[in-house]
């Protein structure tokens, strides 16, 4: 048997209206639907109801008056009464209310396509489209937001899931009102498990980017402290060999100059009669050893700057013998004064 009564609604229903602005000069205007009969609408021109049958005429979507309306911004005002107007965006100030839930997968949209509106995509799943593509869609155990459909977060009651780098306008993430020079972690806010083997390593830390103004004097503890870890501002005890690098320098000039940033042992080969100057980079407090070598020749002399102070101001006179060595061990107590002993003809 077939179906009687009235179909099932696909839209919403309303009384419209729409306002023109008169210019004293046009006579038509297009209208947002179309009227079939002039009665099927109320024209007001400057708030005052025009006679459907002498004043105006229609056809479509086209509104023709017989006069010329004033200029006026606004001043022509129709309301659509010719029976309630179809349309599928929902009426303003209206709720919806869906009975008995989500059983099927409709729609909330504007303007009779789905580029940009709200959506059901499942049964008790809400979406949030923007250009053809979702924003975000949530259910009762998930919520997700999406960049033009693709997933960036995923939060559940386990928590919430960053899927790519964290970045705010595609550059590494900078001091922003959110996260400045005065955001600290709360404790316990990074733990063991949060971390996982191998994730920090040296690609993931560039160089100097943990520096003295970076990490203070008890900002690691615990782990590396009780692993022995070193500390500058800790007293140290060593339980195995510590090894100092050693520079060899081969002298073929009458001045050298040693860099004492470098090392503090070196190896100091003569091929030249030279002068020891004062070091680049002395810092007080620095110590170490100079051992000086004949080459095959020997017979070559060194002498020293004034900063390089001898036991009784005597400069000690080196071994002369090819291929002799000497040791100068030396403490640096100012920027401009080195204390050296000599210990001779080692070999």
């Amino acid at each position: 048997m077939a179906y009687l009564g009235n179909f099932e609604g696909t839209g919403f229903s309303k009384i419209d209206s729409q306002r023109f602005n008169g210019n004293n000069s046009s006579t038509q205007f297009t209208m947002r639907h179309n009227v079939s009969m002039p009665e099927h609408i109320e024209v007001y021109v400057e708030n005052v109801r025009q006679d459907p049958f002498t004043a105006y005429t229609v056809s479509g979507k086209t509104l023709t008056f017989t006069g010329t309306p004033p200029t006026g911004t606004g001043n022509i005002y129709v309301v659509y009464i010719g029976g309630a107007i179809n349309t599928t965006e929902l009426p303003f100030d209206t709720n919806l209310s869906l009975k008995d839930g989500l059983n099927s997968a409709p729609s909330l949209y504007r303007h009779d396509q789905i580029k940009t509106g709200i959506h059901f995509p499942a049964a008790n799943t809400i979406a949030m489209v923007q250009n053809e593509k979702q924003m975000f869609t949530a259910n009762a155990t998930n919520v997700q937001l999406k960049i033009r459909g693709v997933t960036v977060l995923d939060a559940n009651s386990s928590g919430i899931n960053v899927i790519g780098a964290i970045k705010d306008d595609g550059t590494q993430l900078s001091a922003t009102p959110s996260i400045s020079a005065n955001t600290q972690l709360a404790l316990n806010c990074v733990t063991a498990h949060a971390i996982a083997a191998d994730a920090v390593g040296p690609t993931e830390i560039k160089g100097n980017a943990v520096g003295a103004t970076e990490l203070n004097a008890n900002a690691v503890v615990g782990d590396i402290a009780g692993s022995n870890g070193v500390f500058t501002h800790n007293a140290h005890t060593f339980q195995k060999a510590q090894r100092a690098r050693v520079e060899s320098v081969t002298v073929a000039a009458a001045n050298v100059t040693l860099n004492f940033a470098n090392a503090n042992i070196f190896n100091l080969t003569l091929n030249i009669n030279t002068h020891l100057n004062l070091p680049t980079n002395v810092t007080a407090g620095q110590a170490g050893t100079i051992v000086v070598k004949q080459d095959g020749t020997g017979s070559r002399t060194l002498s020293y700057a004034g900063a390089w102070e001898f036991p009784s101001g005597t400069a000690p006179t080196l071994s002369t013998t090819a291929s002799a060595e000497d040791r100068i061990d030396y403490v640096v107590v100012a920027a401009n004064a080195i204390h050296a002993v000599a210990t001779l003809n080692y070999g």
